[in-house]
């Protein structure tokens, strides 16, 4: 028998709620203002909060520190980057980033309140939904901010859910410089592996060095200038997940730490329905392929139909990752469906719609070598819909497959 060579693709996961209006009892002022931090994860633990802050931060950690489950932990620089997406120049991804942070699974919530007075639940609206999804998502840290906006009161609460502790690391060096990577593993991930995605768009794999949970490995900053982006993944009962992800900027350390900048989001309607979903996100693959110079993929029908399988599968069961608890993981699923002895790998995602879901794949390293693979020939999307609140998530799998004579 040919054992099916794999190159699996860890889970990645964005998610974004947006539900209004909730009543609300406080007028405390607000005043927040914080530059972006040079490093990732600094040491800061004083957290600061307005009376109306507090209210939410309050409601959160009743509803989630039910003694079924390790305390949820308000997080500093969760904080500083709920303020952020606050102030409407930074996406979720990128306020982490300015904050200091590199969680990779992360579950902003956002909502508006208005401040009519009364004993009212501050987070009334948003209390099943925390209690289902965000609760199933296990998460062990949040941030809470709150700004006023048309004589109504907008939150944002993100959630991650951190899996591995990182040492402080710079966001920026010099061509050539050399940076040890190191942090302790929560103590069901095994198997730590390092990508780092160069600006020539090669994707570098080190294994690090591991001892009692703690893993570090050297990472050399030399294929020239510009953004380098480093992921760290390991391996759970649901299979590889993407644990962190870093952006660092390399140069000749003479230019400015930052530049400003304004991201430019297309609005672009949601899709109408599943199937226009997995055609959106299929043509976002071979656009990506067609800027690298590289040959489109082919429509596999049995991937499909298999990757529909796996997003149906995840979303009934309430789990996310590659390894099914009653499929098994990808090699045992695509056997199950006649294909065998062939190379194949897999994405996950779960986003708002199929532009956002592409968003954080093609910033992550190991997803990304996926789409870009020369060898591939075909590939199968399948999506999943339910509605979360009073918004609409699609769960995504992407089977990449080499067909070859």
């Amino acid at each position: 028998m040919t054992s099916m060579q794999l190159r699996p693709f860890p889970a990645l996961r964005t998610l974004l709620y947006t539900i209004v209006p909730v009543v609300l009892c406080s007028t405390s002022s607000l005043a927040w203002a914080k530059s972006p931090t040079s490093v990732y994860h600094p040491a800061v633990t004083t957290v600061r909060a307005t009376a109306l802050e507090k209210q939410v931060i309050d409601a959160v950690k009743k509803t989630f520190n039910d003694g079924d489950r390790p305390p949820l932990a308000l997080d500093r620089r969760l904080v500083d980057a709920a303020h952020y997406v606050l102030g409407g120049t930074r996406p979720t991804r990128n306020a982490l980033m300015a904050a200091g942070l590199s969680d990779s699974f992360v579950l902003p919530v956002q909502y508006t309140i208005v401040a009519l007075g009364g004993d009212i639940d501050p987070i009334d609206r948003v209390r099943s939904l925390l209690e289902t999804d965000v609760k199933t998502a296990k998460v062990t840290h949040f941030g809470v901010g709150i700004a006023p906006e048309d004589g109504r009161w907008r939150v944002v609460i993100v959630f991650v859910r951190r899996r591995v502790r990182l040492s402080t690391f710079p966001k920026r060096l010099r061509v050539g410089e050399r940076f040890l990577l190191n942090g302790n593993l929560d103590r069901d991930l095994t198997e730590p592996i390092v990508l780092v995605a160069t600006p020539t768009g090669h994707v570098r794999e080190q294994t690090p060095r591991v001892q009692h949970g703690a893993f570090w490995t050297m990472l050399p900053f030399d294929a020239g200038e510009g953004r380098y982006i480093i992921e760290v993944q390991a391996k759970d009962s649901y299979g590889e997940q993407v644990l962190s992800l870093l952006e660092v900027f390399v140069d000749d350390g003479d230019g400015p730490i930052e530049v400003p900048m304004i991201r430019l989001t297309p609005n672009i309607p949601p899709p109408a329905t599943v199937e226009e979903a997995e055609l959106r996100a299929m043509a976002l693959i071979n656009r990506v392929r067609r800027q690298a110079g590289l040959t489109p993929l082919r429509n596999g029908v049995v991937l499909q139909q298999e990757a529909k399988r796996h997003v149906l599968d995840m979303s009934s069961r309430g789990y996310f990752g590659h390894i099914s608890p009653r499929r098994g993981d990808l090699a045992r699923r695509l056997q199950s469906c006649g294909l065998q002895g062939i190379p194949a790998g897999e994405n996950i995602a779960v986003a708002a719609t199929p532009e956002a879901a592409h968003a954080e794949l093609m910033r992550s390293p190991s997803h990304l070598r996926n789409i870009v693979d020369p060898n591939v020939t075909h590939v199968g999307v399948g999506a999943h819909r339910r509605v979360v609140g009073d918004s609409t998530v699609y769960t995504f799998s992407q089977i990449f497959a080499s067909f070859r004579p």
